[in-house]
């Protein structure tokens, strides 16, 4: 529920669960984190997610690291802080658990998050850029 209102305003056709669900928040994935994962509510409303990963490195040279796969705020609470303060205690309990680093990825067409993430510490270590295009047509 809270995933569908957090990407209610960034695309007309928000992915089901079913579509997504399998891959990041699979209780079955042995890199899903459910105990890192954490769900912010306010007067019991789900409100804002964070779903988190291991990243397990093929390089051993790379500390212990977690990806948040997955992060969102309902749209109607946003810029009331409830994003930076469920971002800050996800770094927390991984920090606690002896995780080293923290990832995520934002599309670029999303200034707000982006904000939000350079606000928190998050830095740009890359660039991605997909195209898309219908075929038939």
């Amino acid at each position: 529920k809270v995933y569908i209102e957090a990407f209610r305003t960034r695309t007309d056709n928000p992915i089901k669960a079913e579509a997504w669900q399998h891959h990041f928040a699979n209780p079955k994935s042995s890199d899903y984190q459910p105990n890192f994962s954490l769900l912010a509510l306010k007067s019991d409303n789900p409100v804002a997610y964070a779903v988190i990963h291991n990243d397990e490195s093929p390089d051993v040279f790379e500390p212990k690291s977690a990806w948040i796969t997955q992060t969102g705020v309902h749209a109607d609470y946003r810029r009331q802080g409830i994003g930076a303060t469920l971002l800050t205690e996800t770094m927390k309990v991984l920090q606690k658990a002896g995780y080293q680093k923290v990832k995520l990825s934002v599309n670029v067409d999303n200034p707000g998050a982006i904000s939000l993430y350079e606000y928190l510490g998050f830095s740009l270590v890359n660039n991605f850029t997909m195209y898309c295009r219908e075929l038939g047509r």
